[in-house]
């Protein structure tokens, strides 16, 4: 990471080799071409409201806007407000809409390419095969587990992949 950035901003960094006429003129060389990724607007839907105030402190400290909701009806409100988020972190076990109905009421909406980290101490059940669930992190491992996943979530889903995995800036 290069002096001056924030390690909550991600940087890809592409390295390509000059053209036979630029390398000619001064040897072989690189090229560096390198995309700042602000972090990403985060959706917090955690029925524990303290859990969900610590978690919202966090992000913010990191450099993300953070919204939260208390449970999987909320949160589906907050989509459809117009509001653009770049990751939603999820618990699974809430009052009134849970994880899973949550998951599945997303994927039929305008917002089902919203990667989803699952943050909760309760078992996936198998979501984490979801198209959208980027990644499930149980509660045990803690903030880091977490804030990690954020930042896979936001580097998968603002960068366009190729079929090998490969991508392009």
């Amino acid at each position: 990471m290069r002096a001056g950035v924030r390690p909550s901003q991600l940087e890809v960094i592409i390295t390509a080799p000059l053209s036979r006429d630029e390398q000619a003129s001064g040897g072989p060389r690189e090229c560096v071409h390198s995309r700042m990724l602000h972090p990403a607007h985060v959706l917090i839907v955690e029925d524990d409201a303290d859990l969900r105030a610590a978690m919202v402190i966090l992000l913010q400290s990191e450099g993300h806007r953070v919204s939260e909701a208390a449970n999987g009806q909320l949160a589906l409100d907050a989509l459809d407000s117009g509001v653009v988020f770049g990751v939603i972190v999820l618990d699974l076990s809430m009052p009134v809409m849970d994880g899973s109905a949550f998951l599945a009421q997303k994927a039929r909406g305008a917002h089902g390419e919203v990667p989803v980290v699952i943050f909760s101490s309760s078992p996936s059940g198998g979501l984490e095969t979801a198209a959208d669930v980027s990644s499930v992190v149980p509660k045990l491992e803690g903030i880091d587990g977490l804030l990690a996943a954020i930042r896979h979530a936001e580097l998968a889903g603002s960068l366009p992949h190729t079929a090998a995995g490969e991508f392009h800036v």
